[in-house]
């Protein structure tokens, strides 16, 4: 097969997304020496993509939801005549009508909606908030298979599209920092829970915020929040000024992989309060280190964390605040935790994730054009 992987997410600074796109492929350059991959990349990631011989790189200098990968992007693909082509989000060309994969990762955008969302002006928002859901809706019905993160994604979208369930295959990712290799020192508090991802209004921060006053007055357990700057983290570390509490919540920044595992190892607890998720790979990162998880009783984090995790009503508080307390004082819990989380860890795997893939794929170039 000679197979095109959209790769323009590469990178740490795409977050979920370029770490879907970079494990996705590095894995299946691990189990597939046969077949052909042309990996379409933006320049700056040039230097963080090293692959087998059966893999090339192809640069097309197309930002992601824009309008010129809606030219640039079909027009390498013609030029390349793949047998498939794998979108790695729903950022498709629609002036592409050849076979093609795409991972729907989750409907977040279907659900949290409006100009708060955005950083972008009201009027230009819900130009681009339609231009989403139509190119959305494309992906669905023009795609000859499509990848779900999670079984909960694979059922939000049969409750919102008329689509044959057979079509989509739930291809479960995995945990990215592994507990073997370096740490890096940083400035920690000497009791402290933490989070670590972005700031969108989705990840329910501001509750977050306001439930950690009761959590520190508890316990002593400061907070402390990892993540790339932004304007969501902007308005995150005003809401930390607002609330005067500077003192026992701390923004770092981002943190690489040495400074995450230097954290992990000394944080009582790790929280995940979303109120929309895909999958929670930040929660296995947790569990790889042993690290008590507290989050949302979301259905899509029950379905991943199974019994590894103490749940809370993310929409509540006092429920939230009292969960993290009980997690962080009662050291019985919070050696179950961490030994089901061991356990829970280990039933994800980058690989598998990659043979799965693969799987559609074959059966996508095997499938006639009438099918």
């Amino acid at each position: 097969m000679k197979i095109v992987i959209d790769g323009r997410f590469w990178g740490p600074a795409h977050t979920g997304l370029g770490v879907y796109t970079s494990k996705l492929t590095e894995s299946l350059g691990v189990i597939d020496s046969h077949d052909e991959y042309y990996v379409l990349l933006r320049s700056e990631a040039l230097p963080l993509v090293d692959l087998p011989d059966n893999f090339q790189k192809i640069v097309v200098e197309a930002p992601a939801y824009s309008f010129r990968e809606q030219i640039l992007v079909p027009l390498a693909l013609y030029r390349l005549r793949p047998d498939l082509v794998h979108f790695a989000s729903i950022n498709l060309p629609i002036l592409y009508f050849g076979k093609f994969v795409v991972t729907i990762h989750d409907l977040i955008k279907h659900q949290s909606r409006g100009a708060e969302t955005s950083t972008r002006n009201p009027l230009l928002y819900w130009i681009k908030y339609l231009a989403y859901r139509l190119v959305f809706r494309w992906a669905v019905f023009t795609s000859c298979r499509i990848l779900t993160p999670s079984k909960s994604v694979k059922a939000d979208l049969l409750r919102s599209y008329a689509v044959n369930p057979n079509k989509i295959t739930v291809t479960y990712e995995a945990g990215t920092v592994s507990k073997n290799g370096p740490e890096k020192k940083i400035n920690l508090p000497a009791r402290f829970g933490i989070y670590v991802g972005n700031a969108y209004p989705h990840k329910n921060l501001d509750r977050l915020l306001s439930a950690w006053g009761k959590v520190y007055r508890e316990t002593g357990a400061h907070l402390v929040f990892g993540s790339g700057r932004s304007v969501f983290t902007a308005r995150f570390e005003k809401m930390i000024r607002d609330q005067k509490a500077e003192g026992f919540v701390h923004f770092l920044g981002y943190l690489h992989d040495e400074e995450l595992r230097f954290a992990y190892r000394r944080a009582k607890v790790y929280v995940f309060p979303s109120l929309a998720e895909g999958f929670g790979i930040p929660g296995l990162d947790a569990m790889e280190f042993s690290l008590p998880l507290v989050c949302s009783g979301l259905p899509v984090l029950q379905e991943v964390y199974g019994p590894a995790a103490e749940y809370f009503d993310p929409l509540d508080t006092t429920e939230m605040a009292d969960r993290i307390i009980r997690v962080i004082k009662d050291t019985a819990l919070r050696r179950k935790l961490a030994a089901a989380g061991e356990k829970q860890q280990k039933k994800y795997s980058w690989e598998k994730m990659a043979r799965e893939t693969l799987g559609a794929y074959e059966d996508c170039v095997s499938l006639r054009p009438d099918q």
